[in-house]
């Protein structure tokens, strides 16, 4: 009998830690959220890219997806070095219907 009082008051204070330290996480993500919100403002549409190309001028594209977890964790970190290095870079939201048209 103690030692299923036992378990059962580990399995508690386990889920009770998962629960604490959960939270510090969530708020850091919707942090990080926000900041990588105002990265995507020099979004180019798909018409103005398609004259860019047709025009053969020269443009750096940021291709992304707001579901790409890779995405998230690079976008803070090349948005402000394009611009420290003074790069033009546009921003594209990637999808699939891109390469279809």
């Amino acid at each position: 009998m103690k030692k299923i009082i036992v378990t059962f008051i580990v399995i508690v204070c386990a889920f009770v830690l998962i629960i604490v330290f959960q939270k510090p996480s969530q708020q850091i993500e919707s942090a990080t959220e926000h900041k990588t919100n105002n990265l995507y403002k020099n979004e180019i549409s798909l018409k103005k890219l398609q004259t860019y190309l047709k025009n053969q001028e020269e443009l750096t594209v940021y291709f992304y997806q707001t579901s790409c977890s890779h995405c998230k964790k690079v976008t803070p970190i090349v948005i402000p070095m394009a611009q420290k290095l003074k790069i033009d870079l546009k921003l594209r939201l990637f999808s699939y219907r891109l390469l279809l048209s």
